[in-house]
């Protein structure tokens, strides 16, 4: 996975709170750079740990934040295009979704087929009616029995079909778009993205420091927690499963006794997260209960 940096002005699909370079910096300024072997670390796998560190932190605290997510995206949709340079020929095919368009010299009034018209313009603005299945063209420029395509809209001009998919987000790009036909040239599906709250924590709104000024954009103690939860993610795993038994059950102590054979387990009443008091506390000024005593309940 590549590393998004939130940068503070709300990026679509952030998430990483800092570049190598931060996590790097601050290190070097505390004479740990080589711990847990992050200056000999590749690219992949610093960016995967300052990931790993940025997930771990939202997910332990997201609930604990003062104020509220601040941006929020809109849903766009997919786009593609068909693109006629000439004349398809005869029984050649085009698939859009599920449907499979069949361009032919003349209309037999099966579902699905597409009149090749007297220029590539005019078959383009045939397809795209067969797209629409616009009741007026019906047996005209498609096949009487075709409907709507169930994946995409369609309107053309000058020669290309614009396509717009029906499925909104991210999802729409999964839209099939191929053809085997002469003079046709297809762009699949690309953009579409879904819309909702920012995918990270911060920035946030209502947040404000000791002189009751707005925080603005990504606080410094932020990427600081980050940088040293990413260190000790080189290490081991900042969220990790407890140790169970073979009902899944999580065990604190297991004693066993041989001849005759007896086991004991003891169950923990709640699950547990590993604490990492450096960075943890570097997070209080941001907490609902701002750290006081010393203790982040999970």
């Amino acid at each position: 996975m590549t590393l998004i940096v939130e940068t503070g002005i709300g990026v679509y699909g952030a998430n990483g709170y800092v570049p190598i370079s931060f996590v790097t910096n601050y290190l070097t300024l505390r004479n740990r750079v080589a711990e847990n072997l992050w200056s000999t670390s590749t690219v992949a796998v610093q960016e995967a740990a300052i990931i790993a560190a940025t997930d771990y932190l939202d997910k332990r605290f997201s609930n604990k934040f003062k104020g509220l997510p601040l941006f929020s995206f809109s849903t766009t949709f997919a786009e593609g295009s068909v693109s006629f340079a000439g004349l398809p020929s005869n029984d050649d095919t085009l698939t859009l979704g599920y449907t499979i368009y069949i361009f032919v010299t003349s209309l037999s009034g099966a579902p699905n087929e597409v009149l090749i018209g007297s220029t590539a313009t005019l078959t383009a603005v045939n397809f795209a009616d067969a797209v629409m299945a616009l009741p007026a063209a019906a047996g005209v420029t498609h096949g009487l029995a075709t409907v709507a395509n169930r994946h995409s809209a369609a309107i053309a001009a000058a020669g290309v079909v614009a396509l717009v998919a029906l499925a909104p987000g991210a999802s729409g790009v999964y839209t099939v778009l191929s053809e085997a036909a002469t003079n046709v040239t297809v762009s699949p599906f690309v953009g579409g993205l879904d819309g909702g709250i920012q995918p990270l924590s911060w920035p946030r709104q209502y947040v404000y420091d000791d002189r009751g000024n707005t925080i603005v954009g990504i606080p410094d103690k932020i990427k600081q927690a980050t940088s040293e939860y990413a260190v000790r993610a080189l290490n081991s795993a900042l969220f990790r499963d407890p140790t169970s038994d073979d009902f899944g059950g999580p065990v604190t102590s297991r004693r066993e006794k041989v001849g005759p054979i007896e086991e004991e387990y003891d169950y923990a009443s709640n699950m547990t997260i590993s604490r990492f008091p450096a960075a943890d506390r570097l997070l209080y000024p941001f907490l609902v209960n701002g750290g006081r005593g010393g203790v982040i309940r999970d």
